[in-house]
């Protein structure tokens, strides 16, 4: 079932080393001044480039163990 899947995908992701290899908030944060330690919207005027891009707590949140900055 769905729920199932969800629960191992889950109880996947906590056993394995999560890495994200391609990660240029540090970039926006030079570009933008937005805090990388603190949640953060697209900047005005920045949406579509910036709206991938990820902050500290959300991956804490989301179980990243590492990034490549």
């Amino acid at each position: 079932s769905g729920a199932s899947s969800a629960a191992d995908a889950r109880a996947l992701h906590q056993r394995l080393f999560v890495m994200d290899m391609h990660l240029d908030s540090i970039l926006f944060t030079m570009l933008y001044g937005t805090d990388f330690s603190q949640p953060h919207p697209p900047p005005q005027g920045a949406e579509y480039f910036f709206k991938p891009q990820a902050d500290l707590p959300g991956l804490i949140e989301g179980g990243t163990d590492a990034v490549w900055l």
